[in-house]
């Protein structure tokens, strides 16, 4: 143990007196490293969700020629473009999202120095960078394969370029944050609103400077919103021309007005802007009880991304010194960005993965909480040798002492970390190994009736369900055509005839009456069992084949 902890203390004290570039490249490198080594260790615990599966299906439209067919009122285009592209290169179905996810993830390493480097020097930089390396959070993100790899880096990289642009006044700078934030809105609907942050900021620091308040403030927001537009009109005038309204994503408009998806939707990934149903307009009163539940929930997801003992360093890093005048400026403008996404967030719809773009933000106060707490450590052994106690532990040494511990207690919060009960129940598998086995030994694009789309996602077919909950009508609709299709793939449709039905003890649990319908599929000679599926007790999986 002491050889280790000797190795790993040469090591950072010899990278943190590398040049700035070294520094970069070295991070990446082990970035991309240690995501490769995760996948290549537990790929098979990898399993498409809903809004992944969605832009899989689009993105493989754009592979097969239909650019036109990859663009979509609710799922935003630049994850499903890129999707499409990586495709046209790796003809499988989700490999291409899982290369995606890697390579963006490991961006938000490099980046997370970069950012932390303009707030608090390359020291600090260097531990926050090293932290982004092995975070369990941005790990589950990447292999969460979502769009969040993607909005990271560019909601990051705005960041950066966005206080380069208020240190400096450039007005290049200010049309290149722009620009990353048009990508961001690209990626999630969401970041439409970002620009106001910083337009406000670049007002704040025309003030503070107190010369040429209204030309500067024109002419940085004239720069920053040119940026903006000149990547994300033409989709905003596409969305126009489709829904016939002035919308930013039929996405964002679903959930500030049910504040929750609904149960349809979350269940059978049911695309609410094609919904036939409109949603009820809110209420101000409706509205006003979402956000305050919302930023209940809000206040849990935070909890758990930075439990006690991080939050204490976080604490540490940001008041364990008094701060000057640039200080003040430069955590304000962190504070609130944090502060501004949340209630964002906390105003539609609450998930912990939609504040892992804070996560940069909080590894640099992580970093210097820990840099705080060395110096404290340092001046109290100093105490104690004048009375003759002696410590020989450096600065490097407590530097990886203290990341050490950190990581083994953040270590459970991996995905791959899990009780096989909780695995099965989060991932299911099920769904997907019977969705592959059709595509190994079904027929070719088959039809699914099932209450999840995943097993016609992972088939390469089209997945058909029904409303109805009597057993007769639902075996009539099966053998009749007459089942209500939500969701297909890139697949054309020739007929509606359903090939097989998916039965899971999962739905099975959820949905009573679809244990009457399995009873009634063995009794019938149209149907035939062809897969059975028993790895897991109550995570049972069935396949029929309607003959």
């Amino acid at each position: 143990m002491n050889r280790l902890l000797h190795v790993v203390s040469a090591v950072i004290s010899r990278f943190l007196v590398l040049k700035e570039w070294q520094k970069l490249l070295i991070l990446s490198i082990f970035g991309l490293a240690f995501r490769l080594l995760v996948y290549a260790l537990f790929a098979d615990k990898i399993v498409a969700g809903s809004d992944t599966m969605q832009n899989i299906v689009l993105g493989r439209r754009l592979a097969a020629g239909d650019f036109g067919g990859m663009l979509d009122t609710y799922w935003s285009p630049l994850f499903p473009f890129l999707i499409g592209i990586v495709t046209c290169l790796l003809n499988d179905l989700v490999l291409p999202s899982v290369v995606i996810s890697i390579i963006a993830g490991s961006l938000a390493v490099p980046l997370t120095y970069v950012l932390v480097r303009q707030s608090y020097g390359p020291k600090g930089a260097s531990v926050a960078g090293v932290i982004a390396i092995f975070s369990p959070l941005l790990i589950n993100s990447v292999f969460g394969l979502g769009t969040e790899n993607i909005y990271l880096p560019l909601i990051i990289g705005s960041l950066i370029v966005g206080w380069n642009a208020l240190s400096t006044g450039k007005i290049h700078q200010y049309c290149l944050t722009g620009i990353f934030l048009g990508f961001a809105y690209l990626t999630r609907p969401e970041a439409f609103f970002y620009p106001v942050f910083f337009i406000t900021w670049s007002a704040a620091k025309a003030i503070s400077d107190r010369k040429g308040i209204f030309r500067k403030v024109a002419a940085s927001s004239f720069a920053l919103v040119i940026g903006f537009a000149l990547i994300a009109t033409p989709y905003i005038f596409h969305l126009r021309a489709v829904t016939g309204t002035w919308t930013i994503s039929g996405k964002t408009s679903a959930n500030i007005a049910s504040g929750i998806f609904s149960e349809k939707s979350t269940e059978f990934g049911h695309d609410q802007s094609r919904s036939e149903e409109p949603l009820p307009e809110p209420s101000i009163k409706e509205l006003a009880s979402n956000f305050i539940y919302n930023m209940r929930v809000a206040q849990n997801v935070l909890e758990e991304i930075l439990p006690i003992f991080l939050l204490a360093l976080v604490a540490l890093g940001l008041f364990g010194e008094r701060w000057d005048k640039e200080r003040m400026f430069r955590e304000s403008y962190l504070m609130t960005f944090c502060l501004l996404t949340i209630a964002g967030y906390a105003a539609s719809w609450v998930l912990e993965r939609y504040f892992y773009v804070l996560l940069p933000i909080f590894f640099g106060w992580i970093a210097i909480g820990i840099i705080r707490l060395e110096t404290w450590f340092q001046a109290t052994m100093a105490n104690w040798k004048s009375i003759g106690f002696r410590s020989s532990c450096r600065t490097s040494s407590f530097i990886a002492i203290t990341m050490i511990l950190l990581y083994v207690y953040v270590f459970p919060v991996n995905f791959f970390v899990r009780s096989k009960e909780s695995e099965w129940q989060r991932a299911t598998y099920e769904e997907r190994d019977a969705g592959i086995w059709l595509r190994k030994f079904g027929r070719a694009h088959p039809k699914i009736f099932s209450p999840s789309f995943r097993p016609a996602f992972y088939a390469d077919g089209i997945q058909f369900w029904t409303t109805s909950e009597d057993t007769n009508e639902i075996i009539d609709e099966i053998t009749n055509c007459r089942g209500e299709k939500l969701i297909s793939s890139s697949q054309n449709i020739d007929n509606c005839k359903v090939d097989y039905v998916f039965i899971s003890e999962r739905w099975t649990s959820k949905r009573p009456y679809l244990s009457n319908l399995s009873n009634a599929l063995k009794s019938r000679p149209e149907f035939e069992l062809v897969y059975f599926n028993t790895e897991r007790p109550g995570y049972t999986a069935s396949i029929y084949q309607l003959k």
